[in-house]
């Protein structure tokens, strides 16, 4: 079994411990249903859960009529806002409606259902203001309290979602790995971005490195949205992650908001269009590279011609190749290349670029798409980087 590589070229994972980005299904099917659900999958294994509640908040004084969806829901099922339990109308086993009781003052509770005996919680799912806490600035949504861009960076989103075609390869189970990084920091010049290759040549060995390693912390969780889909990214001290999502939360050629309901010492914020995520392929080429058990490692990569083809093409700014090699047998890292084009629908890697490299070395072939992205923080003017990278694992042999 060959090691388990390094991340693609995850720019949050060279800051973290572990791993962020396997996965295997049809790259291409991709579009989700309408009515919500969280990114984490909540309802997997769960006799009741909640997937989403529309609206998701509504003013202090109470009265707001909210739909939950789900599944398990059952005619005696009790929703409770906070300890409060309330009246619950049943209509199927994936609505109920409830009415939202009074509160003190702006929060957000935790709602609860339980049904049959059994109770599911999703925290933070009801948040009561008195203005739509999703407007820009937060904290009473006065735009005009937002600071302007410094031309600082001060943070990273990077959203990851992988084909393996050979997990047991990688000493991986799941051929679908779906994750999603934040990381906020103190400003700073440069970019996440800045180990890359120029587009349109290849590097040996780029360097990984971590922007900023002086993180603020903006509370216990954060939530990047995307219409009816919300993925909850959990963590403290600057650093978020949300790591086994399922390809039902991978929403194509979408842009995604970016927002903290708590905020620490910032207060709650909202960015919008924070990262924006592509499409998957139709082809990739050479396709043996996603050969799985016996028939791994069987697609042959010659230095004198090591031609990579995909489509559709011009989905996204770039296309990046990584070839991670190892020596024959796989028990040590040799080298890596990495290749940053266009997405134009193929490239040829240099032979210069296999200088070294062992004959019969077994390679871990990465193949994705990627996306670029910047917004401006309303909270300090610092500029939130993104990166969505789609794409494929494989393997092959070096020739």
């Amino acid at each position: 079994m060959v090691s388990r590589p390094t991340v693609v070229f995850s720019l949050v994972a060279a800051m973290m411990s572990g791993c962020n980005s396997f996965g295997l299904q049809d790259l291409d099917s991709s579009s989700v249903e309408s009515g919500g659900g969280t990114g984490l999958d909540p309802c997997a294994g769960q006799p009741v859960c909640i997937e989403a509640l529309d609206p998701s908040w509504g003013p202090v004084a109470g009265g707001t009529t909210v739909e939950l969806r789900g599944r398990g829901f059952a005619d005696g099922a009790v929703v409770s806002f906070g300890s409060a339990a309330l009246d619950t109308t049943v209509l199927d086993d994936d609505l109920a409606l409830i009415t939202t009781p009074q509160v003190n003052s702006e929060a957000s509770v935790d709602v609860t259902i339980t049904a049959n005996g059994a109770s599911f919680t999703l925290f933070d799912g009801f948040t009561y203001a008195d203005a739509d806490p999703g407007d820009s600035g937060g904290g009473g949504g006065d735009d005009t309290d937002d600071v302007g861009p410094t031309g600082l960076v001060g943070g990273l989103v990077e959203l990851s979602y992988f084909a393996v075609g050979c997990p047991s390869c990688f000493g991986v189970t799941d051929p679908l790995d779906y994750s999603v990084a934040v990381a906020l920091h103190t400003p700073v010049n440069g970019s996440w971005s800045d180990g890359l290759p120029a587009r349109g040549s290849c590097a040996r060995d780029p360097a990984t490195t971590s922007l900023s390693s002086s993180f603020i912390d903006v509370g216990s969780r954060l939530f990047l949205s995307a219409g009816s889909r919300t993925i909850t990214l959990n963590g403290s001290g600057g650093v978020y992650s949300a790591a086994g999502l399922e390809q039902a939360d991978y929403v194509k050629n979408t842009a995604w908001d970016l927002s903290a309901t708590d905020g620490g010492s910032w207060g709650p914020f909202e960015v919008a269009d924070v990262l924006e995520t592509a499409e998957g392929f139709t082809d990739l080429q050479p396709i043996a590279i996603a050969e799985d058990g016996a028939k791994a490692f069987t697609a042959k990569i010659r230095s004198t011609s090591a031609s990579f083809s995909w489509a559709p093409s011009g989905v996204t700014e770039s296309f990046i190749l990584r070839l991670d090699v190892y020596t024959p047998n796989g028990s040590a890292f040799v080298g890596s290349i990495v290749c940053h084009s266009a997405d134009s629908g193929g490239l040829t890697v240099p032979s210069s670029a296999f200088s070294g490299l062992p004959p019969g070395g077994l390679v871990a072939v990465w193949m994705y798409r990627y996306q670029t992205g910047e917004s401006v923080l309303p909270t300090n003017g610092a500029t939130l980087e993104s990166a969505a990278s789609i794409g494929l694992l494989g393997t092959a042999v070096l020739q």
